[in-house]
């Protein structure tokens, strides 16, 4: 059985095919506010429609965009 989402978690939404990533901030019973990790945006959602990602997966994001802006400068 899968661990429940908690505080500190990165998870994507699946009603939104995982295309951003979030840090969850709060879990208030079946709801979670979630902080965007490269996008500057909050959002709540169900906790039915979140999916754990592991941190090194939102590490590899966070690198591969600071890549592409020293890049494009």
């Amino acid at each position: 059985m899968a661990k429940p989402v908690t505080v500190g978690d990165f998870v994507t939404r699946k009603s939104y095919d995982g295309d951003v990533i979030f840090k969850v901030v709060a879990v208030q019973g079946e709801s979670a506010l979630l902080r965007g990790v490269l996008l500057r945006i909050m959002a709540d959602a169900p906790m039915s429609d979140l999916v754990r990602i592991e941190p090194e997966r939102a590490l590899l994001a966070l690198r591969s965009l600071e890549r592409f802006e020293r890049k494009t400068g």
